[in-house]
């Protein structure tokens, strides 16, 4: 049925394929996949970038051929096929990134989206291939500083500032960024920005935990006053950092 030529069949066709599909069945549909992403029908595409993903996560031999082939579906000029192919690539990528280096250009690409679930999508990607392509950090930089200062919505701009606290902690002129946004969250009157904020002071205390004296005050104020769920973050984040720095005393001593 992956050959049909009713794009209604096909599609079904793929979800019981993605259902069962593993290491012995991959590469029996390997062929199928390249033409699914290559079908006229933007559904198919779509469902086509889903099924390359259980075919890539369950053999890495097949994933060598099969990875290039999704990556080019990048390209793709319909939004839902163009979602779906950047969270493939993500969760690919995530545990075989030396296959998707060649994608950066097209992930970089992606950074200048209108579509923000995209922009999200490739950076956490990109971030994922920083550890195997270390050249990454340089080129990022410039573009996280764009992207910081014009980040209009919410949920992109917090995805930001996290990845630059969870990546980029030896870069000063983005830590300075984040660490002023961080607070800026904190007194935010809206709780949910509040526990963003919270997120990120915790990525962003692990490599500078002497930070958290410029946040020590409004964590208490917010100890006092937050919901429970947000007390429990900040006694967290007040326990690791403190844990962190006697740890670090006890062996300097030694």
């Amino acid at each position: 049925m992956l050959r049909s030529r009713n794009h209604h069949e096909v599609y079904a066709a793929i979800g019981l394929a993605a259902a069962v599909c593993n290491r012995d069945i991959s590469p029996h549909i390997e062929d199928d996949v390249e033409r699914l992403l290559r079908h006229s029908s933007p559904q198919v595409r779509r469902g086509g970038c889903a099924l390359a993903r259980k075919v890539i996560l369950s053999s890495l031999e097949l994933g060598k051929k099969v990875s290039r082939q999704l990556l080019e579906t990048l390209k793709d000029g319909t939004a839902t096929v163009l979602m779906t192919a950047a969270a493939s690539v993500l969760d690919c990528a995530v545990v075989y990134p030396h296959l998707f280096v060649n994608g950066i250009p097209l992930l970089f690409g992606l950074l200048d989206s209108k579509n923000n679930w995209l922009v999200i999508k490739a950076l956490q990607a990109l971030c994922v291939l920083l550890e195997t392509e270390k050249r990454l950090y340089a080129r990022l930089t410039p573009k996280l500083l764009q992207l910081a200062d014009s980040a209009g919505v919410a949920s992109v701009e917090s995805e930001i500032h996290k990845h630059i606290a969870l990546y980029f902690g030896n870069v000063g002129v983005l830590i300075g960024k984040t660490k002023d946004k961080t607070m800026s969250y904190l007194e935010s009157s809206d709780a949910n920005i509040r526990y963003i904020g919270l997120v990120i002071l915790k990525h962003l205390l692990k490599p500078h935990k002497s930070l958290l004296i410029l946040y020590k005050d409004k964590l208490l104020q917010m100890l006092s006053s937050g919901d429970k769920t947000t007390r429990l973050r900040i006694l967290e984040i007040i326990s690791e950092s403190v844990h962190r720095h006697l740890t670090y005393s006890a062996a300097k001593k030694r």
